[in-house]
């Protein structure tokens, strides 16, 4: 019995206290994580930062930043994979008194999302704060079909890149189970290091012959009401 209770007492030290994540959602979307798109068309992402516990956010965390990138991670070669057809645009940061950076350029080949505050804007309160927004665009000739995007993470340039008031950084927790002082990157992680468990954003640019039957649908609509 008294083997058992130790047992316990350590599991319970060891199950991590707390944990915070950085994860990306569809705004309008089919769902947080899937949207179909015509060429020209775009939508809003918003990036969010949950903590549970309110030692995730102190002394406070006050800069976000990241690359994006169209591949599963790739722990050996670590690449940006642009893909054409995508680019992101108009970067906000989304609590008050913060301030957006970022490049906004083709997806996976230099598209970065950056926010950033002073310690006294800081995050310290458990929760789910957006961090900001920027819009995916689908140009004109991107491919027709699926296109998938990630949070590219680096660890040789520390990306993705929180940063707390005193100047240490969390880190990207890799084992996937935070805890205090380390993240987890839910929607929009590119994978550990072989690429498995990745959780893509998925945007649909549907084949012409849906493209017409949408407009078809719309048509019928149009009739109904008049």
């Amino acid at each position: 019995m008294r083997k058992l209770l130790i047992v316990a007492l350590l599991a319970a030290f060891a199950v991590p206290a707390s944990a915070a994540t950085l994860g990306l959602n569809f705004v309008g979307g089919q769902d947080d994580t899937n949207a179909s798109l015509f060429p020209g068309d775009s939508i809003t992402v918003e990036v969010t930062w949950t903590t549970t516990d309110v030692n995730d956010g102190s002394p406070g965390m006050i800069a976000m930043a990241f690359n994006l990138t169209s591949s599963v991670q790739d722990g050996a070669a670590g690449l940006q994979t642009p893909d054409p057809g995508l680019s992101i645009a108009n970067i906000t940061a989304g609590p008050a008194n913060w301030n957006a950076g970022g490049v906004e350029t083709t997806l996976g080949g230099g598209a970065q999302f950056a926010v950033f505050a002073s310690p006294a804007d800081a995050i310290t309160t458990p929760g789910t704060t957006v961090l900001g927004t920027f819009d995916v665009v689908v140009e004109p000739g991107a491919a027709l079909g699926l296109h998938q995007f990630y949070i590219h993470r680096n660890a040789a340039a520390f990306s993705p890149d929180p940063v707390n008031s005193v100047g240490a950084s969390y880190s990207f927790n890799l084992g996937g189970d935070g805890y205090s002082g380390q993240f987890n990157i839910g929607n929009g992680f590119a994978g550990k290091n072989n690429g498995s468990d990745a959780i893509p954003m998925n945007i649909d640019v549907p084949e012409p012959a849906a493209l017409a039957l949408l407009a078809l649908g719309g048509i019928a609509v149009l009739r109904r009401r008049s």
